[in-house]
């Protein structure tokens, strides 16, 4: 960088010429604004309740005092000048201020847009984080945790895959807000038999309009005669009414609730 020996002897000449290159050589430390970019908080700018507090921004290759107070939706660049009373007794507009601050009117700039940057000593976190990313198969990003069927031996699953336990023997089940039965990820149910009670046998009905004689001829209505079957436990013309109460039962197989996703990359 640029530097000025102040320690010589003899008499410095502090001139006006001097005076430029230091403003000069200070000028050059707002190019470190681009490490962040445009539009980047350097510093400070944190909310406080409903207010925001000073900081240091950087825009259109400038670095700006931010004065903080009340938050709004825009800031603006403002630019104080001080004068001067020089020695043929002028005053002269010298000393110029420029900040951003919260306003409106011409010129105005989303403060949204101002983004805060992060120390550059996390970098190399990031671009190990990267590097751990860019080594896994090349499958086009697939999120983690993404279930998908493998038809091939379990020997044979490729590099950034294993087999998940949770599904043996069962059958995954749509997730449904509304179906008591699947709405949470990660219910089982469901049953590999079902004994059926009476109540689940199905209605028999007259066919017809008549019943079904055993033995003997259709005949009669409401109901199956059975006619004498030679062991005396029926009477003949006895009459059995229609029974079981037509309930429905579930035939689901065993199941876990999951979400099913579509990738759309």
């Amino acid at each position: 960088m640029n530097t000025i020996n102040f320690s010589e002897v003899g008499g410095f000449p502090m001139t006006t010429n001097i005076l430029g290159k230091m403003q000069t050589s200070y000028l050059l430390t707002s190019a470190f604004g681009n490490i962040m970019g445009d539009k980047s908080i350097i510093s400070g700018c944190t909310a406080a309740g409903s207010n925001t507090t000073d900081g240091v921004v950087f825009f259109n290759n400038e670095v700006f005092e931010f004065r903080g107070g009340l938050t709004q939706s825009k800031v603006v660049i403002k630019e104080e000048t001080e004068k001067l009373l020089f020695q043929n007794n002028t005053l002269n507009p010298v000393i110029k201020t420029r900040y951003v601050t919260f306003g409106t009117g011409i010129g105005a700039i989303e403060w949204a847009e101002f983004k805060r940057g992060f120390p550059t000593k996390d970098i190399g976190s990031l671009i190990q984080r990267i590097e751990e990313l860019e080594a896994r198969p090349k499958v086009g990003n697939i999120p983690i945790g993404l279930i998908a069927m493998w038809q091939r031996p379990a020997n044979e699953i490729p590099e950034g895959w294993e087999e998940e336990t949770l599904f043996k023997g069962k059958f995954p089940r749509g997730f449904d807000a509304d179906d008591s039965g699947a709405d949470v990820v990660g219910k089982v149910g469901g049953s590999k038999e079902k004994l059926l009670s009476e109540s689940e046998l199905p209605v028999i009905s007259p066919i017809n309009g008549k019943g079904i004689q055993k033995g003997g001829e259709f005949g009669g209505s409401g109901g199956i005669t059975l006619a004498d079957n030679g062991t005396g436990d029926y009477p003949p013309g006895s009459l059995i009414k229609p029974f079981g109460g037509g309930q429905p039962f579930s035939i689901l197989n065993p199941y876990r609730i999951v979400h099913f996703i579509k990738y759309v990359g």
